[in-house]
């Protein structure tokens, strides 16, 4: 069987994407050979609706546990929580942020999993020789980036002046390394051991720089150190951009999850989206079209169709 985890701690909308986003999971492919495994500190009747599912199990965690992942880094949950799963079920995972849509088959990067090789949702930056040591303009567009980012100023500059994070013996920049997104994370079970690495990077680069993104910034650095990773950025829609996907997902699957449909009906009335896609799959050039015509912001959608599983 392959394992999907999810982690819904801490915050009410998380129960709502999690949900979601475990139903796009049953409508895009079959469902059969997966088991979802939800951690979570919220009670189980939360998740009622996904009782029709026999393959989701609900690991309940206390409130003082999912504090203590928490700290001192918010994102230390993400990496304690995938280290809880291999302690209790051994088996390799692919783990999936709660704002995600599932809108591709994942059995052809489960199988590339088993074969020990890593995935992430996609590619933020490459950092190569030839980009560490940027033109004046680059550096000006790296530099704006990262601003957007909290700590990304202090961090940016380190790597364009010194190529190195912290210490240089420690943490060089690799030409090899590529930042990705960890709203998708694939990991077979035998590469447990380096969750240390990256809880350890992720929280000495948070102390650092107070990088907010710390975490995926470590688990991209322990991945590409140890192998080939890959993205599915084809397969799975991340919406952390546009976090009123959640509603149109909500409509596409004909559920609202607590006070969403409201939340639906006023969001529809007040912007000009036109009319919502009815099945997830066009969601994505649903999405690409409000930007063509400037109804939303110019962010990244969250989902590549014009990349091939890999590539």
């Amino acid at each position: 069987m392959n394992y999907i985890l999810y982690c819904c701690i801490n915050k009410e909308i998380l129960v709502s994407e999690t949900i979601y986003s475990v139903m796009s999971l049953s409508t895009s492919f079959q469902f059969s050979k997966e088991i979802v495994v939800i951690i979570t500190d919220f009670d189980e009747s939360r998740f009622s609706i996904l009782r029709k599912y026999e393959n989701v199990i609900i690991e309940k965690i206390s409130e003082h546990t999912a504090s203590d992942w928490m700290r001192p880094y918010i994102f230390n949950v993400k990496i304690r929580a995938i280290n809880y799963f291999f302690n209790k079920y051994r088996v390799n995972v692919i783990y999936s942020d709660s704002d995600t849509v599932h809108i591709n088959s994942l059995e052809n990067a489960f199988d590339r999993i088993n074969h020990g090789e890593f995935f992430l949702h996609s590619y933020d930056r490459r950092f190569t020789r030839d980009n560490i040591s940027l033109s004046n303009v680059a550096k000006e567009q790296y530099m704006a980036e990262e601003c957007k980012v909290i700590g990304g100023e202090k961090l940016a500059k380190e790597i364009i002046d010194n190529g190195y994070l912290i210490d240089r013996a420690k943490y060089p920049i690799y030409s090899s390394f590529i930042k990705g997104n960890s709203g998708i994370l694939g990991i077979n079970y035998r590469y447990q051991y380096i969750l240390e690495n990256v809880y350890e990077m992720a929280n000495e680069m948070y102390n650092y720089y107070n990088y907010i993104n710390s975490e995926e910034f470590a688990f991209s650095y322990a991945f590409f150190q140890r192998g080939n990773v890959f993205k599915l950025d084809n397969v799975v829609m991340h919406y952390y951009n546009y976090k009123f996907i959640r509603l149109l997902l909500a409509y596409a699957l004909d559920y609202f999850d607590g006070s969403d449909k409201n939340s639906y009906e006023y969001y529809v009335t007040t912007t000009n989206i036109g009319n919502p896609p009815k099945n997830i799959e066009q969601i994505p050039s649903y999405l690409r079209r409000l930007k063509d015509q400037n109804i939303i912001n110019n962010g990244y959608i969250g989902f590549n169709t014009d990349l091939a599983l890999g590539e």
